[in-house]
C-alpha cells in the first residue's frame, strides 16, 4: 500500500521578508525540471588521521527537482518533488582490488534490492519561506534510507538574510547562522544547541562519558532564485573522557551541484499542501493511514500476537514526526477499545506536538474518563525523557478541576517520579522542580497510593518516599509500609519490598522494626535475600540513619 509518513521538521523561524515580494528562501519556477548531480559521503577515521585514510562510503547518484504546488497567496509556500536516480556506491577513499570490499559489487547487492527501490521513489518537501514544514516519504521505508532522504532535503532549507535563527532539520531543532552575500549563502548550524527528542543514552558521569566537537557549514551558491550549487560538510570529533588518546572523527558531506534545468511537469491545482499530496496519489497521506493500517493490530484481540508491538513502535515513530493536528485527528477516530493504546503510543512519542494533543484530548474535570486519564498519566511517569514542559503540563493540570479523586492523587505522584528522574539526570536546577519538588502535603498521598494494587504506582509511591526528609515519616508512613514489606494484608512484588525496606532503613528505624528487619532474612525469595543481605552490610560498613540500631539488634541476638 502507498503511504506516507507526514514528518514534520520544521517550528516557526524568527525571520520574515522584508518586503511582500521579496523572497525569504529559494523559489522554483513553474514548468521546470532541475536536473542536479548529487553526492553524499561519511568517513570514519582516527582523531589525527591514518595511513590507510579511514572508512566509509560514498553514495552518489542523479537528483530530478520540480515544483508540484505554490500557494496563490504566497510565493514562498511551495509542494516540491525530488527523485533520485543512477546510483553508485563506492569507498570514500582510494582503496586497491584486494582491500576494496565493494569490488564487482552493484547498488543492488549492497543495499538490497527493496532498499534501493524505496531511495529511488520520489518524495515530497513542504518548503515555506526557506524553511522546511514538512517531508513525504513512505512509513515503510527503513531508517537508512528516510535519513539519506532527509540529508537531501536539508540542502533546500535556506533563508536569503543574514541573522541567527532556531530551525528544525534531521540534527533536531537548532540555532543556526546565516551569513547572506551576492548569489551565495553560508549557514553555519551550531550543533551544541541542538536538541532532539531522539537522543542516545549518556551517563551522568563525566570521567565516564564522551567528550564532542563538532562543526556544520553549508555553502549556497544561487542561481535565478534557485540553487545551482551547495556544498555541506559536518564534522564531529569525539574522545573518551578517561582516555583521550582513544578518540575518533566522523566526516559527512553533502555535494549538489545544478547540471541542468529543462521544461518539466506543470503545476498541480489545489488550495492547500494536504488536498494536493492526496490529489497525486489516492493513497498518499501521512499518519492518519498509517494509523488506519495499523489500527486492527492494536485491538484487544491482537494484543497477543507478535506484531502487535511491532505496529506500537512504529506508531510511535510516526506520532513523532506528526503535528498537533494529525495526532489529535487519529485520537478522535480510534474505537472505544483501541484508545487506550493509542493514549499509550501518543504519551510515549515524547514530543511538545504530542503532549499538547493528549491536554487538549483529554478533559480532566470529567470522571467518566478515568481510564483513559490513568493511561497518559501512568506513560508520563515511565517517560524515558521527562522535561520541564511536561512536568509543568501536568502543575497545570493538578492546579485546575479534576472530576476524580484517585486522578487527582494519581496527578501527584506522577509528578514525584518526573521529579526524581529530573533530578537523576541533574535538571534539579530548573525553577519548575526547585519549587514543587519535595511538597510535604504529598505525603499523605504517597503513603496511601504506597499499598496500591497497581504494582507501578507502589514503585513510585515508595521511590518517591525516600526522598522526603525523615522528619516527615509519620508513624503511619512507619506502619505502612512494614505492612508492605511483611506483607501483612497482601502479597506485593519483590521489588515493592524492596522499595519499603529502604524507606524503613533510611528513616531511623526503631529497635523492633530492625530486629523484624533482620529475622526476615533466610525466609525471603532468593534474589532479596542476596539484597536485604548487602544493605544490611552497607549499613554495618558506613554511618548510615539504621546502622547504630542494627549494631545494637545483632549485638543483643535474637532468643
Amino acid at each position: 500500500m502507498f503511504a506516507v509518513v507526514l514528518i514534520l521538521l520544521c517550528a516557526a523561524s524568527s525571520v520574515s521578508a522584508s518586503a511582500k515580494s521579496a523572497a525569504a528562501g529559494p523559489r522554483l519556477h513553474n514548468n521546470q525540471l532541475y536536473k542536479f548531480s548529487y553526492t553524499t559521503e561519511v568517513l570514519l577515521d582516527k582523531a589525527k588521521g591514518s595511513k590507510e585514510g579511514g572508512a566509509g562510503y560514498k553514495i552518489s547518484s542523479e537528483v530530478n527537482i520540480n515544483l508540484v504546488w505554490r500557494d496563490p497567496s504566497s510565493k514562498d509556500d511551495q509542494l516540491i518533488q525530488l527523485a533520485i536516480s543512477n546510483v553508485k556506491i563506492e569507498h570514500v577513499s582510494p582503496r586497491s582490488e584486494k582491500k576494496n570490499i565493494l569490488q564487482g559489487s552493484t547498488v543492488e547487492s549492497v543495499l538490497g534490492k527493496g532498499k534501493l527501490t524505496d531511495l529511488t521513489k520520489p518524495f515530497l518537501v513542504h518548503l515555506k519561506n526557506g524553511k522546511t514544514k514538512a517531508f513525504y516519504s513512505y512509513w515503510t521505508e527503513p531508517a537508512v534510507i528516510k535519513n539519506l532522504k532527509r540529508g537531501l532535503a536539508s540542502l533546500l532549507q535556506f533563508q536569503l538574510l543574514t541573522g541567527k535563527v532556531v530551525e528544525n532539520d534531521i540534527s533536531g531543532r537548532c540555532t543556526v547562522q546565516y551569513q547572506a552575500a551576492k548569489d551565495q549563502i553560508t549557514r553555519t548550524k551550531i550543533l551544541d544547541t541542538c536538541k532532539t527528542s531522539e537522543s542516545g543514552f549518556t551517563t551522568h558521569s563525566k570521567v565516564l562519558g564522551v567528550g564532542r566537537k563538532s562543526s556544520s557549514v553549508t555553502v549556497f551558491t544561487l542561481e535565478d532564485g534557485f540553487i545551482r550549487s551547495a556544498v555541506a560538510e559536518e564534522t564531529h570529533s569525539l574522545a573518551i573522557n578517561a582516555r583521550r588518546s582513544t578518540a575518533v572523527k566522523v566526516v559527512s558531506r553533502q555535494i549538489l551541484v545544478k547540471t541542468a534545468k529543462e521544461a518539466g511537469p506543470l503545476e498541480v491545482a489545489g488550495k492547500d499542501v494536504a488536498g494536493v499530496v492526496k490529489s497525486i496519489d489516492g493513497k498518499l497521506a501521512a499518519l492518519f493511514e498509517h494509523w488506519q493500517a495499523e489500527q486492527k493490530q492494536l485491538e484487544p484481540a491482537s494484543l497477543s500476537k507478535a506484531s502487535a508491538p511491532r505496529s506500537f513502535l512504529a506508531l510511535i515513530q510516526s506520532i513523532r514526526k506528526a503535528s498537533k493536528d494529525e495526532i489529535l485527528k487519529v485520537l478522535k477516530s480510534a474505537s472505544k477499545t483501541s484508545l487506550p493504546q493509542v493514549v499509550d503510543a501518543v504519551t510515549s512519542s515524547q514530543t511538545p506536538e504530542s503532549l499538547d494533543a493528549m491536554i487538549e484530548f483529554l478533559n480532566f474535570t470529567d470522571a467518566k474518563g478515568l481510564v483513559l486519564q490513568e493511561r497518559f498519566l501512568y506513560a508520563c511517569g515511565f517517560a524515558s525523557h521527562p522535561n520541564e514542559r511536561m512536568l509543568q503540563a501536568l502543575l497545570d493540570i493538578s492546579k485546575g478541576k479534576i472530576g476524580s479523586i484517585e486522578i487527582k492523587e494519581s496527578v501527584v505522584i506522577i509528578m514525584g517520579a518526573l521529579v526524581h528522574k529530573l533530578c537523576l539526570k541533574g535538571g534539579c536546577n530548573l525553577p519548575t522542580v526547585v519549587q514543587n519538588s519535595l511538597l510535604p502535603e504529598a505525603v499523605p498521598i504517597f503513603t496511601k497510593y504506597a499499598e496500591s494494587e497497581v504494582g507501578s504506582y507502589n514503585t513510585i509511591a515508595l521511590t518517591a518516599l525516600q526522598r522526603y526528609d525523615v522528619s516527615l515519616m509519620t508513624s503511619e508512613v512507619k506502619r505502612t509500609v512494614n505492612r508492605i514489606y511483611h506483607q501483612t494484608h497482601r502479597i506485593y512484588e519483590k521489588n515493592v519490598r524492596v522499595a519499603a525496606a529502604d524507606v524503613i532503613l533510611s528513616s531511623n528505624p526503631s529497635y523492633m522494626e530492625v530486629k523484624n528487619l533482620l529475622l526476615s532474612i533466610g525466609n525471603l525469595p532468593h534474589e532479596m535475600n542476596k539484597y536485604m543481605l548487602s544493605k544490611i552490610q552497607d549499613n554495618l560498613r558506613f554511618q548510615l540513619p539504621a546502622s547504630k540500631v542494627i549494631r545494637e539488634a545483632l549485638k543483643h541476638g535474637f532468643p
